[in-house]
């Protein structure tokens, strides 16, 4: 399969999943106050989006210390369902608060979730909030 990210283009061997992982920060090292990541995972056969956001919760609550489940919202984005997860956990010695917007989507290798989490540390400042909820208006789906 034919495999193409923003800086090249190349063949993938059989049997590879793609489990892309993007991050944007503002600092080089620790947590910073507000990150941006992008992750594709493979779909389980017959998987639906809110059955997989569905697992991905419970995972969550399993791994995550202190987790709480704010809000999970079925929406859409350009046409596109979606899935809106907030929530917040704690690590290490602060509280977390994610927004994580997922979609559904038909890559070459077969279906993908592709989830933009958020991440603030405490919570969302109107100013991350206002950022994060600008990154995912203006998410265009490229055709593969």
């Amino acid at each position: 399969m034919t495999y193409r990210t923003n800086e090249l283009t190349f063949n993938l061997p059989d049997g590879l999943l793609d489990r892309t992982v993007n991050i944007f920060s503002l600092t080089d090292e620790g947590p910073s106050e507000f990150g941006l990541v992008v992750t594709r995972v493979p779909l389980k056969a017959g998987q639906s989006l809110h059955s997989y956001a569905a697992t991905q919760v419970a995972e969550m609550r399993t791994r995550m210390p202190q987790f709480v489940l704010i809000h999970e919202i079925e929406g859409v984005v350009r046409g596109q369902p979606a899935m809106l997860l907030e929530f917040t956990w704690r690590s290490e010695s602060m509280t977390l608060h994610q927004r994580q917007v997922s979609f559904r989507m038909n890559a070459l290798g077969g279906p993908v979730v592709v989830m933009m989490t958020g991440t603030c540390r405490d919570r969302f400042s109107p100013k991350w909030n206002k950022a994060f909820e600008a990154a995912v208006e203006s998410v265009q789906f490229d055709v593969a």
